[in-house]
Formats: structure tokens, C-alpha cells, sequence
């Protein structure tokens, strides 16, 4: 996140989860705390609540979305959130347990349950206005972060992502389950480091 917890007050337009947004003469700039930071001119967003109208579709453009930080969704590119292809869950699986050694790098770090935790209030609802004030209460981090998750992980929702974390990761033998928490297993170290020399 770009800006202190409490500034998502808004509801993303893509992805409808809290967002700070700021209207630029003709389009918008956002940043989401599932998407990350991305451009939406006027014309794409009069089309956008007309588009990913499952939850997969909004899944996977909040994946597009983060992988391509800065992305401007326009006219001639709204296609691309459309289009983005399936995701196997190898790539998924493998995409989180690398982003969670980038959030705990240190060999024995204990990763909280909680940072898997999607509170209740953040609903994907669609059709909500771009400007519409997020009514949740007062954000904080603790709130926010997992929210990310859900985009680097093409998850639809906590339970998505919770099997990728409890049932795929622990299965591989690449996450160890630890009083309220987790931990990166030697093999799951091995596995981050064959995927990035490849």
C-alpha cells in the first residue's frame, strides 16, 4: 500500500475491496489493496461494471492488476482484464509462498494466521459506485494486508486461498503449520529458489 491504512476508504472498481482514489481530470488513479496501484480513464470506467461479472474474472483481472503495477485501464486495453487466462494452481500456489518469503525472509520466521485472514466486512460486490466511501470503520494494516493475498494468489476469497495455504502448500511439504501460524519448510525454500533461477 501506497498511503497510510486509513486513506482506502473507497470501494476499488474492479475488485470492490478498499482503495484510495483520486480523480485526475479524465481518469482516475487508484490504488487497491488487492490490486495495487493502477490508471482508469472515464471511458473504461462508465464500461468497466458491465465486464468480469464472476468472481473468477475479478479474481484473475486483481491478478493481472498486481503483477502489472501501473497498468492504465482505458478504452483499448479494458480487453486485456477480460482475457486474462486461467491460472494453474501451481503458478498460484507457488506465487504466494514466494511473496510470503518476500514479506518474512529470514529462514524460521513465523507467519502469522491472521496475515491469512480476510475479515467478514470486505465483501467483492459488484456494481458499486467508484466513489462509493468504504463503510468498514477504520482501516489498518492488519486489515488491509491479506486483502492483498487474494490478488497475488487469483484467489476468490478466503476459503481459495486458505486451501492454497492449508491443503496445496502444507501437502508439497513447502509450509509447516505452527501454534497460530506457519513457517517456511526447507523444501519450501528450495522450491522459491528454483523458480526464481528459472
Amino acid at each position: 500500500m501506497k498511503f497510510a491504512p486509513e486513506k482506502y476508504t473507497k470501494r476499488c472498481p474492479v475488485c470492490s475491496l478498499p482503495a484510495w482514489i483520486d480523480c485526475q481530470g479524465g481518469s482516475y488513479d487508484i490504488d487497491c489493496a488487492c490490486c495495487g496501484s493502477f490508471r482508469l480513464t472515464d471511458m473504461a470506467a462508465a464500461l468497466l461494471p458491465g465486464k468480469l461479472n464472476t468472481g473468477r474474472e475479478v479474481a484473475l483481472a486483481s491478478w493481472f492488476l498486481r503483477q502489472n503495477e501501473g497498468f492504465i485501464i482505458s478504452l483499448e486495453t479494458i480487453s486485456f482484464l477480460e482475457n486474462v487466462h486461467p491460472l494453474s494452481v501451481a503458478k498460484r500456489g507457488i506465487e504466494l509462498l514466494f511473496v510470503l518469503a518476500l514479506m518474512f525472509p529470514d529462514p524460521g520466521n513465523f507467519i502469522p494466521h491472521t496475515l491469512l485472514q480476510v475479515n467478514p466486512i470486505f465483501l467483492r460486490t459488484r456494481n458499486v459506485p467508484r466513489n462509493d466511501i468504504y463503510s468498514g470503520g477504520n482501516m489498518t494494516s492488519k486489515l488491509l494486508d491479506p486483502l492483498k493475498l487474494l490478488a497475488i494468489s487469483a484467489s476468490q476469497n478466503e476459503q481459495e486461498l486458505n486451501w492454497l495455504v492449508q491443503v496445496y502448500l502444507q501437502e508439497l511439504g513447502y509450509l509447516r503449520q505452527k501454534t497460530d501460524g506457519y513457517e517456511i519448510t526447507i523444501d519450501g525454500w528450495k522450491a522459491i529458489e528454483a523458480s526464481d533461477c528459472s
